[in-house]
């Protein structure tokens, strides 16, 4: 019984927090002009783990806290993000994706910007 608990408690500290971000201003910051005659909730809107940005200006004016992977694949998508630091890959792909992001970080090495005018006015650091 006590090794059960042990190997549940194993994967529990290896889950991963992902979100898929598939429509049109999914995930996107409280910032967004989407939200100017609206409430956004929360108010301080934050993704963790894993981001998967595929929607057009998903995850557009949003905060990347402790992330592992970034995936920015819409049109806009992560636009004017605050800072991108993420242990593993970043990849922007979108139309302009990851568009004037001060700081776009990866400490794996691991940047690409694939999409017309992705990152840029960028920062990007791959450490």
């Amino acid at each position: 019984m006590s090794s059960s608990i042990i190997y549940l408690s194993l994967l529990l500290n290896k889950f991963v927090w992902s979100q898929v971000c598939e429509d049109a201003y999914s995930c996107a910051g409280c910032d967004h002009e989407h939200f100017k005659n609206q409430e956004c909730v929360p108010r301080d809107r934050e993704l963790h783990g894993e981001a998967y940005c595929y929607g057009f200006q998903s995850c557009m004016n949003n905060k990347f806290v402790n992330m592992d992977t970034v995936e920015c694949l819409g049109g806009d998508s992560c636009k004017e993000a605050k800072p991108i630091i993420a242990n593993e890959s970043i990849i922007c792909s979108g139309y302009e994706a990851c568009f004037q992001i001060r700081d776009i970080t990866s400490l794996d090495s691991s940047i690409k910007c694939i999409g017309h005018l992705a990152c840029k006015n960028g920062d990007l650091k791959a450490i």
